[in-house]
């Protein structure tokens, strides 16, 4: 099965502007007055945004009420498209999949009649104020006079006609999502089981793979003192006969050195060097790789080594006096590889003798071969160590001193996790923070190291009675033990770890909490016979698929496209997630070690795998799995949070909360499902941190860890005019980390640039931790559209004193609010209302200028959205003397816009003609005209007009401003036939056609 793959964020908005263009259609339909045009703007040009960030439980109560308030005010329903991130994920993917329902009617409905749309169904729900299906109060009409009957099937998606009211109860209700019946003893069961199942897995499997290794180690120093013919009984052990013991075999190993076993080493030391040699040839003059990245000829290298150098302990032990001497040949491996450290040095010294000191690719051979045998090294000497710290260490402290390491490691895992969410500043800090990862690598290294003493010990016990290195032989026992090991380690990854794992516990809370819904209705009797209301479910959607979201239209003709079949209802929702790139051959990729990774209803995939449509390549994917992927906030591969350490420990420990899926390239023509049929490849890449987007296999986790955990990278890649980001993440110094990193991110990949002024003065937080404002306001400059004005809105969870009683209240018994921790995710009800409250409250209070424009109440409120940024901005901007301030932004000069863009050639006026006229054939028809689109069809006249003059008019620099422009058409001849207005101020504004007067009159410098 052929499947197509887009490689670029514009060939799937083509597709999405078509779903989005359909939905603007119909709410113009429906608020038609009469003698309105039919004519509506074009989505590409004037499309409204909506992000909400992560953060949890925290960010979706808060997210709750924004959303709320954004639809009290009627803005809600300009939202064409919206971008959620992990905890904004909660709500949003909820309140998409509440707009996705068909009205039952009286009756009920069941599977795909749920979201299937005739030309003459109405929606249950809908994004104006009166039909919103979050709120409390009451619509027109009943709720369920009676619950759905015993005999329908439970697990299907199935719904019933129920009130707004009866979902707010209901998430409320289950503001607790994690442990929803709090102490209740069954619910402690239920998830306390839960955790010991997904522990057990990739647990049992990481022993029989530590079991192998260390009876595979036993079984070598076994057979080598077989063929040497030695016993050795240390009892009592001490340190001073162990230290007596190595002393003695140091002596003995140097002894019996002769010409023979000097040859031997020479010959063990060349070969090694030859693969050495080999591995060089492979990366630098047939791969022509960078440095970082080594390939599979590496790891052919390495165990080429290792195999030889365990191979000379053989030799050693057979070449020894039958039964005397001390066991030298523990020390063959140790020494072999420091003498090859010691070969690659002389090297790397007899080179600097050279002027050039070599070249780049043979200074890094020598330095890449130095760390491989210094690793060889410290293996060697752990070999060396080994045999006596198992047959020494006493078995009854190894269980007390794993279970205190294991509590320090999981102190240390959730204090990175803290830092990371609220970095500390100062020097003390950093200084903390390198002793933490210190104290983390010793305690990991120690963990690992007294788990192969107990396997040790155990298989001494069991197989040699505790007289191993005494009774030297290799009975049935020991393969039947190393075989039932191997056939653990073989069989379990035959099972599905993406079920194996704690994703499936979060992914069943979050579905019970935000995606069915639960009423009390119809009379009935308890136990007692006393008379009372039954609790039923009325929507449960757990299973509603990806492809069903915004409704499946009936009718579609055959062979139409996958847009065509979507009933656009509520705004298109991307989902975001992270694709991890931890080993990525991509410099800027392992650095960032992300990208993002989104969900959506047509399409699924990033920019490094492609994107593929949803419905024909991930037909099983849920919207409750991929809400809960967005969320996955612990995985052993978090992105730039990963380390080889983090990776082991989270997943030898269960902490898996990502998800493996079948790479969307992959999809395209290779694999005919998105099924993993066997795990053994993704365990191991998982263990050690690994993965990429070239594998079959991607690994997918919280939206966060790419750096944009405020969503708003999907909304700007497809040139939004609006964006209205909700920041609810955890910043209680206001550092606004998540905003900062994603305009980073998208200035360096695309070029995008965000002015938001004023950031460190309204958010500066007084004696109170009260901030001037809530939300900040500012412009967005796309390179490839520096004509049209677009803006970015941040509402930002804060507090400035004029919020209600409750609110101020709740902020007394917890002074953290509203920034608590995203550690905590069992929220009580008093937390869910002042969250709720917050969010409702800062929406309102930023956007009820709104309310004055009256064409956001008509069928057409996109052409509006520059008079209202404007508008808000204003309201902004009041100095102390009470002073309204001239709007005038330096993006609104066109040739500035232009400028910055850095995408103008302003070298000579051909070329700078050029880049105007394929400006000007950018620009639809049907676009409402601002300042900018006005300014550049004038500049593009007077160039038409004057192009013949051009040889006169370059003397003269092109102009990178409005006011160069002017002092240039005052050193020209007033004989040129077309001239641009040249006042310093808004001077386009008072001839714009068409334009709001009332918002005009507000541009003059007036006293208040």
């Amino acid at each position: 099965m052929t499947r197509e793959l887009l490689h670029d964020v514009r060939g799937i908005w083509e597709q999405e502007a078509i779903v989005i263009q359909r939905r603007r259609q119909r709410i113009a339909s429906e608020s038609r007055r009469k003698g309105d045009a039919e004519k509506i703007q074009p989505v590409k040009h004037s499309m409204v945004g909506l992000s909400l960030s992560g953060g949890g439980i925290r960010s979706a109560l808060f997210n709750l009420g924004v959303l709320q308030g954004l639809s009290r005010i009627g803005v809600f329903r300009m939202v064409d498209i919206m971008s959620t991130v992990s905890g904004g994920g909660y709500i949003g993917g909820c309140l998409s999949c509440l707009l996705s329902l068909k009205d039952p009617g009286e009756g009920m409905l069941e599977g795909d009649d749920v979201f299937s749309f005739g030309p003459d169904d109405k929606a249950l729900f809908n994004t104006k104020w009166e039909d919103f299906p979050l709120r409390d109060r009451p619509l027109a009409g009943r709720g369920p006079e009676k619950c759905p009957g015993n005999d329908k099937p439970r697990d299907d998606t199935w719904t019933s006609k129920f009130l707004p009211r009866n979902q707010m109860a209901h998430l409320r209700n289950h503001a607790n999502y994690l442990l929803p019946g709090g102490s209740h003893f069954f619910e402690m069961l239920r998830t306390a089981g839960a955790l010991s199942l997904h522990f057990l897995g990739p647990f049992v499997w990481f022993v029989s793979f530590l079991s192998i290794l260390t009876l595979c180690f036993m079984g070598v120093i076994t057979a080598q003192f077989e063929i040497s013919g030695l016993s050795m009984n240390l009892a009592p052990y001490s340190a001073n006969i162990v230290g007596n013991f190595y002393l003695d075999c140091i002596k003995a190993y140097f002894a019996s050195f002769d010409l023979e076993k000097a040859l031997i080493f020479a010959v063990s030391m060349f070969v090694v060097l030859c693969a050495a040699l080999l591995l060089n040839s492979f990366i630098w003059i047939w791969q022509k790789r960078e440095q970082h990245f080594l390939s599979t000829w590496f790891w052919i290298f390495f165990l080429t080594a290792f195999t030889i150098f365990t191979g000379m302990g053989f030799y050693d032990a057979q070449s020894m006096p039958y039964g005397q001497g001390m066991p030298c040949f523990l020390l063959d491996f140790f020494v072999l590889s420091l003498l090859n450290v010691i070969m690659i040095f002389l090297s790397y010294g007899i080179l600097t003798f050279y002027p050039g000191f070599g070249t780049i690719n043979s200074r890094s051979f020598l330095q890449i071969s130095a760390g491989s045998f210094v690793w060889l090294s410290g293996i060697g000497l752990l070999f060396a160590l080994l045999p006596l710290l198992i047959k020494m260490t006493p078995g009854v402290i190894l269980p007390a001193v794993q279970a205190g390491l294991l509590g320090g490691i999981k102190y240390l895992l959730h204090s990175f996790a803290r830092e990371k969410r609220q970095p500390s500043a100062g020097r003390s800090a950093g200084v903390l923070a390198r002793i933490k990862n210190i104290l983390f690598s010793i305690f990991v290294f120690l963990f690992i190291l007294l788990f192969i003493l107990i396997i040790g010990q155990l298989a001494d016990s069991i197989i040699w009675d505790g007289k191993w290195l005494e009774e030297n032989n290799l009975s049935c026992t020991f393969f039947v033990v190393l075989g039932l090991c191997s056939l653990v380690f073989w069989i379990l990854p035959a099972f599905n770890f993406n079920r194996i794992s704690n994703h499936y516990l979060y992914r069943d809370r979050l579905a019970e909490a935000f995606f069915q819904t639960s009423a009390k209705s119809g009379l009935g009797k308890n136990q007692d016979g006393i008379s009372g209301q039954d609790t039923c479910i009325v929507r449960k959607t757990i299973r509603m698929k990806l492809s069903q979201l915004h409704g499946k239209q009936k009718g579609a003709r055959d062979g139409s496209s996958e847009a065509d079949k979507v009933a656009a209802r509520g705004p298109y929702h991307i989902i975001s997630a992270t694709l991890n790139l931890t080993t990525e051959h991509d410099l800027k990729g392992l650095k960032r070690k992300t990208e993002p990774f989104i969900f959506s209803r047509l399409f699924t995939g990033s920019k490094s795998t492609g994107y593929v449509e949803t419905g024909s390549s991930y037909s099983g994917l849920t919207l409750v799995r991929a809400i809960t992927i967005s969320g996955a906030a612990i995985a052993p591969i978090m992105g730039r949070m990963t380390s080889r350490l983090t990776s082991f420990v989270c997943t030898i420990l269960g902490m898996r909360l990502g998800f493996w899926l079948v790479n969307p390239k992959f999809l395209k023509n290779g694999k005919r499902d998105d099924k993993i049929r066997y795990w053994m490849k993704p365990l191991f890449k998982e263990l050690l941190g690994s993965a990429n987007a070239s594998e079959e296999y991607v690994y997918i986790s919280d939206g966060g860890h790419s750096g944009d955990n405020l969503g708003i990278i999907p909304l700007l890649q497809r040139r939004a005019k609006l964006i209205i980001a909700s920041d609810a993440e955890c910043d209680p110094e206001f550092a606004f980390n998540a905003l900062n990193s994603s305009m980073r991110q998208i200035y360096v990949d695309e070029g995008v640039k965000i002015d938001l002024r004023n950031t460190e003065e309204y958010f500066r937080p007084n004696e109170h931790k009260f901030t001037q404002r809530h939300y900040l306001i500012g412009r967005i400059l796309y390179p490839d559209r520096p004509w049209q004005a677009s803006w970015l809105m941040v509402l930002k969870s804060s507090l400035t004193g004029d919020e209600m009683t409750p609110i101020l209240n709740y902020r007394k018994s917890s002074p953290e609010f509203p920034h608590e921790t995203t550690a905590n995710q069992f929220f009580n009800e008093e937390q869910f209302e002042a969250y709720r409250s917050l969010g409702r409250h800062i929406a309102y209070d930023a956007l009820k200028q709104a309310i004055k424009i009256q064409g956001l109440l008509g069928p057409k409120p996109w052409s509006h959205i520059d008079e209202l940024c404007r508008n808000i901005e204003a309201r902004g901007r009041i100095s102390g003397k009470g002073l309204l301030f001239t709007l005038l932004h330096h993006w609104d000069d066109i040739l500035a816009a232009m400028w910055d863009s850095e995408q103008v050639d302003f070298s000579s006026w051909h070329n700078f003609k050029r880049y105007v006229d394929m400006f000007v054939g950018d620009i639809p028809e049907d676009v409402t005209s601002d300042i900018l689109t006005l300014n550049l069809k004038k500049l593009h006249l007077w160039l038409s007009k004057n192009s013949s003059r051009f040889s006169v008019l370059e003397a003269y620099p092109v102009p990178r401003s409005l006011k160069e422009f002017c002092r240039l058409q005052e050193r020209l001849s007033e004989d040129i036939p077309f001239k641009l207005p040249c006042k310093e101020s808004y001077w386009a504004f008072s001839t714009m056609e068409g334009q709001n007067p009332w918002l005009w009159s507000h541009l003059i410098v007036t006293r208040l």
